[in-house]
């Protein structure tokens, strides 16, 4: 006898999950109120509050995502506030600022 043919199921593949381009801002506390724009050709990543106009301007790569962004602009806060100077905050990316041309 022969055996009955068994189709196979093929697997089905998972969608990548869309990273967020909207996070919560830790000075004012609203929820999807930094807007974070990359601006590859130039290496720069720009970050801003809708609410407070707090505003943040990095270097990036290409590998670099908008959450990248958010994350460093959350650390270097987190170590302004240790060390207790805004100095830190700004004299890194103060160059990449005055630089910067839209």
């Amino acid at each position: 006898m022969a055996r009955s043919k068994v189709k196979k199921v093929k697997p089905r593949k998972k969608k990548p999950l869309k990273l967020d381009k909207q996070f919560n801002c830790p000075f004012c506390s609203y929820k999807k109120s930094v807007d974070i724009k990359m601006y590859r050709s130039k290496g720069i990543g720009e970050l801003n509050c809708l609410k407070c106009g707090v505003k943040y301007v990095s270097q990036i790569t290409n590998l670099d995502e908008c959450i990248d962004v958010y994350s460093e602009w959350v650390d270097k806060c987190l170590d302004a506030n240790k060390k207790g100077c805004a100095e830190l905050f700004y004299n890194d990316d103060i160059g990449l600022l005055n630089n910067y041309e839209e």
